[in-house]
């Protein structure tokens, strides 16, 4: 529902209330509290915090539920993230290179969390300058995903983030690749908005670079909360079209 302050008073009033034995304290209960404030925290761009809550659940995890079990590599994927987040590249490649080790021994090929951490990896390939290899490591991830009938709905972050990659090389092909991204995400009544304004600055400059921007204003018109928070960028892409038609 987007209420993010109430949720992450609910999860720190359970960590609280458990926390008066080191057994309360060590509850996989616990882990999860924590991990769900990661969530919070990364939806409200604080990765320090989202940092600070997975390395907990990550702990708690490896200790009541076993370092290797799939969820504790859940907890690993996401600190990685966080750390990607921070800058700290090095390291967020070790937890995440550690949390792929382990769903490659507990959970089947097909296994969306398995499959997806490729992308985390290429992300952290991006971020290194490295968008070549990040795109391949994610058009292997979306292949994976349609080898294993994933459901649909389960391809638009790594859509989005190919669409990304593909945009340093060819601005053009990634629209295509956005598009899809994006029909499948508006199509959720219940989708997570936290990373929408991201993705339509990324269409919209994808749109200016090949010279193609009635592709990011349609996306424009049917997301007009988000629009609306990128005004200027709105204005270029208008600009841009009237001198087109124009010529």
């Amino acid at each position: 529902l987007g209420k993010l302050a109430a949720a992450q008073h609910r999860l720190e009033t359970v960590i609280a209330a458990s926390g008066a034995t080191e057994a309360g304290r060590r509850h996989p209960t616990i882990a999860q509290a924590h991990q769900n404030l990661c969530a919070v925290a990364w939806r409200q761009q604080d990765w320090a915090r989202s940092e600070r809550h997975c390395r907990a659940a990550a702990e708690v995890y490896a200790s009541s539920i076993g370092p290797d079990h799939p969820t504790t590599a859940k907890s690993r994927m996401y600190l990685g993230r966080a750390l990607r987040k921070l800058g700290r590249l090095a390291e967020a490649q070790t937890e995440i290179e550690q949390a792929r080790a382990i769903q490659e021994k507990t959970l089947p090929p097909g296994s969306v969390e398995r499959i997806q951490t490729d992308v985390y990896v290429a992300q952290i390939a991006a971020e290194r300058g490295n968008f070549l290899e990040a795109e391949q490591l994610t058009r292997k991830a979306l292949a994976a995903l349609r080898k294993y009938d994933v459901p649909v709905h389960l391809h638009a972050f790594t859509l989005s983030e190919l669409a990304r990659f593909v945009a340093h090389r060819d601005p053009a092909a990634a629209l295509d690749v956005y598009d899809e991204a994006l029909t499948i995400h508006t199509a959720r009544p219940a989708r997570d908005p936290s990373g929408d304004v991201e993705v339509l600055t990324e269409i919209g400059q994808a749109a200016l670079a090949a010279g193609q921007p009635r592709r990011a204003l349609s996306w424009f018109t049917k997301l007009p909360e988000i629009a609306a928070q990128l005004p200027e960028l709105r204005k270029a892409l208008d600009a841009k079209a009237s001198q087109d038609s124009r010529k």
